[in-house]
């Protein structure tokens, strides 16, 4: 039957399924047919409008009307599984803190832009038009979104997308599920990936994949150690560090290694280029150690140290002391002189030190030695470590106490010279000498330089050589070497040098007169004349270091010295000529001989004041022969020589 009327058929139209999934559409002279009797199911899905206008049905005719459906914006999906870019696994955990990055490789139908989302929860996360994602839950269960403008591929290609996270912190669990979804910011209908998606915690059991393994790091809060300590002794560091146990114990508990470096320049698994103090002989569970032994030598004073933890599985510790300076003390030790390289020697370098100048100072003896600093021999300033040297010089049979150089009032210019004692000056002159030894500092690693003191001696030193009262004895050297800071210690040794005797004397006056007397006249009192006055003395010093015997002789007299005729008549003979120790009867006195010199004991001590000498006085007396008929002024050479007393007189 035919329709008469005009009308207006507005038809919704989807999807018009066949049995093998695909979608037909059959309109026919502006009718909607349904092909062979079959009643065609019409879903609403999508929308769109076919308009088919019919004014008059006409027999036969035949006509075509053109559908069209717009599908919505389709999900991106992943194409490879989303990954942690650094594998967290419970061999390689995250360190609690720690960024995070993952990828994934993504592609959207539409070639929208594709934001990566990773998220606490397995729940269906909102996206958002032109921005970033959310998890389920909100902000507290997101992990890590892509930032900024994140890429668009053009489809069928794929992207790599990136999603970083803030420092994830996490103070109880070890693991941390996450889920991962890519979402496109389409204006009207933005799309997430399904939850549903096999992928959407990464590839199942690789280490990549879900979950994130988190190693909370020990907290490192103090640092010790035992020191102040001396080069050659072991210091030990300990450092005060704890780990919450309960959290970390997938595969055992993380084990922490102390590290000291010399400079903050850990690298995560050892000090830098800096170097490194020591480092934990083993691991333990809390308050790891370190200790070494300081070096001989080593520079005395304050040094720091930058110390660091980390655990057995890489995580380096938190908290105030991790990477902060922490400084430990060298102490300072007192150099000392090192045995065996001691010399004594005198200005000729001879070890029998022989004296020189009568009644002064022989100058240039020598005391040589090394010194030993278990601080080194320079200072960290480029100074010599042992700044000065006080040093004593005495006869081996003198008290060591009385010649210490400890103490003022020591020195005696005879037994004790001590460059120590303020009261008495010696000129004495300390200073490294490189060419002792072929010894000289070459820096911090040397302990050794030779060093030497230059000084004089007076003529009362006391000898030890044979003859003398100390034969038995040698000079014997007391050296405190003092360093930069004032520390000092005392080596005493015997250097088995001798010192020799002087034996000199010297003589007040190089002349004396016996007056004027006649012809068979003279003294008769040796040293009075014939007013009874004292005359015709001659006072003899002691100007070595010996006590004195003489021996004596002389030239007979006459006007012409030196050319004596050996007549009576002008010659008054040496024999004529008596002497003594004192005024006693010329007859009395000792001959002077003319030829032999005769042995005098006299008995002059040995000088011991540097300022007045020990004397000795020979009184003279003369008679002039009866048979002199020559008058005039007569002369003659008396010659004194010095011999050394016997050791029982000195």
């Amino acid at each position: 039957m035919q329709s008469s009327c005009s009308c207006m058929v507005y038809n919704i139209v989807n999807k018009l399924h066949t049995m093998d999934g695909k979608f037909t559409y059959w309109k026919t002279a502006g009718k909607i047919t349904v092909a062979t009797g079959i009643f065609a199911l019409v879903t609403l899905i999508g929308v769109s409008t076919i308009g088919v206008f019919s004014t008059q049905a006409l027999a036969g005719g035949s006509g075509a009307a053109t559908s069209t459906v717009k599908v919505l914006n389709t999900p991106p999906r992943f194409n490879a599984a989303p990954r942690e870019v650094v594998v967290s696994a419970t061999t390689t955990p995250t360190v609690n803190g720690s960024v995070v990055v993952w990828s994934a490789d993504a592609y959207d139908s539409s070639s929208n832009n594709i934001y990566l989302l990773i998220c606490k929860t397995g729940g269906a996360p909102t996206a958002t038009t032109s921005a970033q994602p959310s998890c389920a839950g909100g902000i507290s269960n997101q992990l890590a979104v892509t930032s900024g403008t994140p890429p668009a591929p053009i489809y069928p290609a794929t992207a790599i997308v990136y999603a970083t996270s803030s420092p994830i912190i996490d103070n109880v669990n070890e693991t941390i599920q996450w889920y991962a979804f890519v979402c496109d910011d389409v204006v009207g209908l933005p799309k997430c990936s399904k939850t549903t998606d096999p992928l959407v915690q990464g590839t199942p059991g690789a280490p990549e994949a879900s979950p994130l393994v988190i190693n909370h790091p020990h907290t490192f809060s103090s640092l010790t150690n035992d020191g102040p300590k001396d080069p050659g002794q072991l210091i030990t560091f300990t450092a005060s560090s704890t780990e919450v146990t309960h959290q970390d114990t997938i595969n055992g508990p993380d084990l922490a290694t102390l590290f000291l470096c010399k400079a903050a320049d850990f690298t995560g698994t050892n000090c830098g280029s800096g170097g490194t103090w020591a480092s934990s002989t083993s691991a333990v569970q809390t308050n790891p150690v370190a200790s070494w032994t300081f070096p001989i030598p080593t520079l005395d004073g304050t040094t720091t140290t930058y110390p660091y933890i980390v655990d057995s599985r890489g995580a380096q510790a938190i908290g105030p002391q991790q990477g902060t300076a922490s400084t430990f003390t060298v102490n300072n030790v007192a150099p000392t002189i090192v045995p065996g390289t001691i010399s004594l020697v005198d200005q000729y370098a001879s070890t029998s030190m022989k004296l020189v100048v009568e009644k002064g100072e022989t100058p240039n003896f020598k005391l040589s030695f090394q010194v030993s600093d278990y601080n080194s021999c320079t200072t960290a300033a480029g100074t010599p470590q042992a700044s000065s040297t006080i040093i004593t010089l005495y006869r081996s049979g003198y008290p060591d106490a009385s010649c210490n150089g400890l103490s003022d009032g020591q020195q005696n210019y005879n037994s004790c010279y001590s460059s120590g004692d303020k009261t008495a000056s010696w000129n004495v002159v300390c200073a490294p000498d490189p060419t002792y030894m072929s010894d000289s500092c070459t820096g911090p690693s040397d302990m050794t330089v030779g060093w030497s003191c230059t000084f004089p001696l007076w003529y009362t030193t006391d000898p030890t050589d044979f003859g003398s009262p100390w034969a038995s004895e040698q000079m014997k050297v007391n050296i405190t070497p003092m360093d930069h800071a004032g520390a000092t210690s005392s080596n005493l040794k015997l250097t088995g040098s001798e010192m020799n005797i002087l034996s000199a004397l010297g003589l007040t006056a190089n002349t004396f007169s016996f007056g004027g007397w006649e012809p068979g006249q003279g003294n008769t009192t040796i040293g009075v004349d014939d007013q009874g006055a004292t005359s015709s003395l001659l006072a003899i010093e002691a100007t070595g270091n010996a006590s004195l015997d003489a021996n004596i002789s002389g030239t007979d007299m006459c006007t012409t010295p030196g050319s004596c005729s050996g007549s009576p008549t002008d010659t008054i003979p040496a024999s004529a000529e008596h002497y003594a120790t004192s005024t006693i009867a010329y007859a009395s006195g000792v001959s002077l001989a003319s030829t032999t010199p005769k042995f005098f004991d006299f008995n002059i001590l040995k000088s011991t004041s540097t300022s007045t000498p020990n004397t000795g006085t020979l009184y003279w007396g003369i008679t002039v022969p009866a048979t002199i008929t020559v008058s005039g002024d007569y002369k003659g050479q008396n010659a004194i020589d010095a011999v050394i007393n016997s050791s029982a007189t000195w």
